[in-house]
């Protein structure tokens, strides 16, 4: 076998940081060295190379032509060595899994169940983080997240774990006071709370062929604290099985006798390409079981029930 002709990693690695900051001092901080013990290491490549990486110029330094054609090829392949050490971490001897939760889901559903979760896998330490923003995960920071939407909001390989069906709600309070509220025009006359910038109550007038885009709206930066708000009588919410749980009441929410629609879906979120650590398979199947009552791994015979809106077939998208 051909020996392989490796300069120190740790002049790569200062090399490769310096060429990504375009300087030394900058290199030196993400390193916490000084930026003399980088310059030593860039030397050091220089001399076993034969080549000038680096020049000086009026800012500092700058790659020559033959450091920047040898800085993409460095950085690509310790980016490989990174990724492999993380799926190899993530696989064997790592006792901690890192989800990230949209947060309605995340508080309502997920965080409820943890301590179920944890008597399952007593052994493993498991983080659920709120998030909306999911680039830990596709870039293998997070073992996988839990969004909320349509596919093409997402990047990465996304599977489908939910669908379930968007509707109004309100307190009893709220409804004595202001209602009834038993037909769409009816809630034209409601305070609306919206989550976000009120993409759902838009589409839900729309499914009755009425336009929302003229009317005053409370907005909220989540749909939990939207329908917290209902729940203290200051409006009608939209909300889901996952945002409520099963019993509206138990909750200080009213159903309101109106119909649902399809808002969304809740989807986990991989990484594209990379495989699955032991853990992450074994909480997301966990996961899906709960969600899927008659879920079995790998032949999901999936829950009827309308609440939930299950679809009848696992979705897998692959992000491009």
């Amino acid at each position: 076998m051909k020996r392989r002709n490796l300069p120190p990693l740790n002049a790569l690695k200062a090399f490769d940081a310096a060429a990504r900051h375009g300087g030394f001092r900058a290199a030196a901080d993400e390193m916490h060295v000084t930026h003399t013990v980088v310059g030593r290491h860039v030397r050091s490549l220089e001399s076993r190379l034969g080549v000038e990486l680096f020049e000086k110029d009026k800012r500092g330094v700058k790659l020559t032509e033959a450091g920047r054609l040898y800085a993409k090829k460095v950085s690509l392949a310790l980016e490989r060595i990174s990724e492999a050490t993380d799926e190899l971490s993530r696989q064997h001897g790592r006792n901690s899994l890192r989800i990230l939760a949209v947060p309605g889901f995340g508080a309502k559903w997920l965080s409820p169940r943890l301590h179920a979760l944890s008597e399952e896998f007593p052994k493993l330490t498991i983080v659920v983080e709120p998030a909306t923003d999911f680039a830990d995960v596709l870039e293998g920071r997070a073992d996988f997240g839990i969004g909320f939407g349509d596919p093409d909001e997402f990047s990465g390989t996304l599977e489908e774990l939910a669908r379930p069906e968007v509707f109004p709600v309100c307190s009893r309070q709220y409804l004595w006071d202001n209602g009834p509220f038993d037909t769409p025009e009816s809630l034209l006359d409601a305070t609306l709370l919206n989550e976000d910038f009120g993409e759902w109550w838009q589409d839900w007038f729309e499914t009755f062929g009425m336009d929302l885009s003229g009317e005053t709206r409370l907005v909220y930066s989540t749909a939990t604290q939207a329908i917290g708000a209902a729940r203290e009588h200051r409006g009608v919410a939209l909300a889901n099985r996952f945002l409520v749980g099963a019993d509206e009441e138990n909750e200080g929410l009213v159903h309101l006798p109106l119909p649902g629609f399809d808002g969304g879906a809740y989807w986990f979120i991989w990484k594209d390409g990379a495989a699955k650590s032991l853990w992450a398979k074994e909480v997301s199947e966990w996961i899906l079981r709960e969600v899927r009552p008659n879920h079995i791994a790998g032949n999901p015979a999936l829950s009827q029930n309308p609440g939930l809106g299950i679809p009848k077939t696992p979705v897998l998208v692959q992000g491009e």
